[in-house]
């Protein structure tokens, strides 16, 4: 696992190879010149850099001493629930053709902060899902998540698609709680490990909004390997 002065390095290193923010090429589909995108331009903003300066507030300093949190453990977490969240799913970097080397090192990292959360005791958990969500789905489909998948204790009233997981008990689950390291927004977190498995028991869809509930079936997460 790499040091919090490994991501602090890509992100100066990034930074110095673009320092002309204004680079541009013509794309010649639409006809228009266009600014260049790189795999790892979510390093720009210095985010891991400015959590590595606020990592220490007194909510953290505790999570860090209960948890045996270390600093990239830390910075990752912060980043995580912050807004880097997207880029711990390689799908965000499918674009580009392959997933950049600091994206893969701080999602190894995150892996680490999710093995140290507790194991998720059994009530539902609920996902509402975004553009990169599998939704196609129908019963007796088994999906398998490549990234962590984050879910909510909470079933929001969001006119959205949406999951719902009835986990396994807490000797078999795959589910952490995230949230007991850290609440961000009261939100709940509960995070599966990469490479959960799960089967679609049911797809029911609401009438008023035409939005689907994806229900996975509890038994599911006995698919699951057992390596990230």
């Amino acid at each position: 696992m790499k040091d919090i002065q490994y991501f602090i390095d890509k992100e100066t290193d990034y930074c110095q190879r673009h320092e002309h923010k204004d680079e541009m090429y013509f794309d010649e589909e639409c006809g228009e010149f266009l600014p260049k995108r790189y795999a790892d331009d979510f390093l720009q903003g210095g985010w891991l850099t400015k959590f590595s300066l606020c990592a220490h507030t007194p909510e953290m300093e505790t999570a860090i001493k209960r948890f045996n949190l270390n600093e990239s453990e830390t910075v990752i977490l912060l980043s995580f629930l912050g807004n880097l969240s997207q880029y711990f799913r390689d799908d965000t970097f499918s674009l580009f053709g392959e997933v950049p080397e600091v994206a893969k090192e701080m999602q190894l990292v995150l892996d680490s902060v999710i093995s140290k959360a507790p194991l998720h005791e059994g009530e539902p958990v609920y996902r509402f899902l975004n553009s990169n969500d599998e939704k196609d789905l129908e019963t007796g489909d088994i999906i398998e998540i490549k990234h962590s998948l984050t879910t909510t204790t909470d079933d929001w009233e969001k006119e959205t698609d949406s999951y719902s997981i009835i986990p396994l008990p807490k000797d078999k689950t795959k589910a952490r709680d995230i949230y007991k390291i850290l609440n961000h927004g009261n939100e709940n977190q509960v995070n599966f490990q990469r490479g959960a498995k799960f089967k679609v028991l049911s797809v029911t869809t609401n009438t008023d909004n035409n939005c689907k509930r994806i229900n996975l079936d509890r038994k599911s997460t006995r698919l699951n390997s057992s390596h990230h």
